[in-house]
């Protein structure tokens, strides 16, 4: 009895294993994968800003942290362009928690400006285009900024 069922057994389990032929015949064995054609994210852990340049999100990079060095009474622009994007947060980050710098505008792809607002932020994107952020000094507190800081920006 198990001489005739053993073969039996081997022949279900041959037909019960997956077909991995092509329409063609033949096993596709070099066709890419789906994560062969997905760009590879890009790490934006540190990037390096200069004043008026335009930061690089895509679909795949929602998230920046640029480190940047503004000059005393300069007023420090980056550019950034949103095409689904409906919310943006910033947070700006120094050395000393007390210094002299916040988001001071941010400008709309009509050319619409709101601000001040402080070291935090959370505004809302209601159109497409290419939008400002202004970071300068609070002319009400303290001595002007210079130096280095860095920016945390994420859309969403």
């Amino acid at each position: 009895m198990i001489r005739y069922c053993l073969p039996l057994i081997l022949v279900f389990f041959w037909n019960c294993t997956p077909d991995t032929k092509t329409n063609d015949g033949f096993i596709n064995e070099t066709a890419p994968s789906l994560m062969d054609t997905i760009p590879a994210k890009h790490n934006y852990d540190s990037l390096v800003v200069k004043n008026k340049d335009i930061l690089p999100f895509s679909p795949t990079v929602k998230k920046i942290t640029a480190l940047a060095e503004k000059k005393e009474g300069e007023k420090f622009t980056l550019y950034f362009d949103v095409t689904t994007q409906t919310k943006a947060f910033v947070k700006i980050i120094t050395e000393d928690e007390l210094a002299n710098i916040r988001l001071n505008q941010v400008i709309t792809p009509d050319q619409e400006s709101d601000g001040p607002f402080g070291k935090e932020a959370e505004f809302p994107l209601y159109q497409g285009g290419t939008y400002q952020l202004v970071f300068a000094e609070s002319l009400m507190q303290g001595n002007p900024f210079q130096g280095k800081f860095k920016v945390e920006i994420e859309l969403k």
